[in-house]
């Protein structure tokens, strides 16, 4: 495991480098593997990422993603402003309600505690 982001304790946002916070549990792990060419991934290993939704938050997920392709494809504010408004109608805890521990996942399991959740929701490598 190299890192985790929860997105149930991070408000959703549009940011430069893409949607942060919202629902949803992301782990970025690596396995034993080979040079698979790409200059920014580990030479010795793989790369992948596991997300942990319900099925109602992978429905606001996937209807997030596509807000998101709105608001880089819009050529207004008044259409990035809806596109963001539209994202989060989707994730309210009336419409996405929040699964018990989801908020403290794997702060115990790998050595750290809910004050170790950094900023932006990940965990500190100190913590992981």
């Amino acid at each position: 495991m190299t890192g985790l982001k929860n997105g149930w304790v991070l408000p959703l946002e549009f940011l430069g480098t893409g949607v942060t916070g919202g629902v949803g549990l992301e782990v970025s792990a690596t396995c034993p593997g080979e040079d698979d060419g790409v200059d920014y991934t580990p030479d010795d290993a793989y790369p992948f990422v596991l997300t942990f939704h319900t099925p109602k938050s992978a429905r606001a997920y996937a209807g997030i993603r596509a807000a998101w392709s709105e608001y880089r494809g819009a050529s207004s504010q008044e259409e990035r402003t809806s596109a963001q408004e539209h994202a989060h109608a989707l994730v309210g805890e009336d419409k996405v309600p929040v699964p018990p521990g989801a908020r403290t996942a794997f702060a115990v399991e790998f050595g750290g505690n809910s004050d170790g959740i950094e900023d932006d929701g990940s965990e500190s490598e100190e913590d992981l």
